[in-house]
């Protein structure tokens, strides 16, 4: 009987400590995910911020060298005396007469800004050299001095949108990446850090059990001898009795 309880003590015990190792895993993981999220947060925050920038960055100078080449054409016409990019920029829209891309539209401005061959509509900041706006890029260029009556090239990049979805896609998915190994890493942690703590308390529920089977025996023996006792102080036997009955007892609960 005693033996039983002594075993339903020891199971009550594990359950409690399988809640308690839950609690403890999820303290951990929360103090731990939560600083390592919040980190992740701010690595991908600054890794769009930089990949942003490059990308602004390589549009810029690939734009520049678009316009630079449009511009030596135009200067080109005009010291040649060659009407035929002039007859051509009357009759067609500006980018096509100089073999852009569709990505690409063009616009030629005078000196006074006045739009002499545009392919958009929206008015142009021409206190910038480059810049975004409304999901496209805008570089102005002012290096063909006036030939042709063009003072002022805009080329402008209308398909950003995809690569900066491009990015954004990449961003999200390293970050989703990052989160799931953080968890796992984490969870790994945890159990590397509650197994020491699992088998002390494993060793010491072995040692409770042991040492009350044990001592179940002894207590059992002295139990039945005294029923046997003859020639004794009936005083003596029973205070004998009610001794061993208690600390039967005791190791019973």
């Amino acid at each position: 009987m005693a033996w039983k309880l002594i075993s339903k003590t020891s199971k009550e015990w594990a359950i409690a400590l399988s809640a308690y190792e839950k609690r403890s895993l999820t303290r951990f993981l929360l103090i731990y995910l939560g600083s390592i999220y919040a980190f992740i947060c701010v690595l991908a925050w600054m890794f769009y911020t930089i990949e942003m920038k490059n990308l602004h960055e390589n549009y810029a100078l690939k734009m520049r060298s678009i316009a630079s080449l449009i511009s030596n054409k135009i200067v080109t016409a005009h010291m040649m005396e060659d009407a035929t990019l002039s007859a051509c920029l009357t009759q067609k829209r500006p980018e096509q007469c100089f073999g852009l891309e569709s990505a690409y539209q063009l616009g030629l401005f005078a000196e006074d800004g006045t739009a002499l061959h545009v392919s958009f509509e929206e008015p142009i900041d021409f206190t910038q050299t480059f810049y975004h706006k409304n999901e496209s890029f805008y570089y102005i260029d002012t290096s063909t001095q006036g030939h042709l009556g063009i003072t002022t090239l805009v080329l402008k990049y209308t398909h950003i949108a995809s690569a900066i979805n491009s990015l954004r896609s990449q961003v999200l998915l390293y970050f989703i990446l990052s989160l799931g190994f953080a968890t796992m890493l984490g969870y790994v942690l945890a159990k590397l850090f509650l197994k020491p703590i699992r088998e002390h308390i494993e060793a010491l529920d072995t040692f409770i059990k042991d040492s009350t089977h044990e001592l179940n025996t002894p207590i059992t023996a002295i139990l039945m001898s005294i029923q046997t006792l003859k020639n004794v102080d009936e005083k003596k036997r029973k205070r004998i009795e009610l001794s061993a009955k208690r600390i039967a007892t005791l190791y019973a609960n």
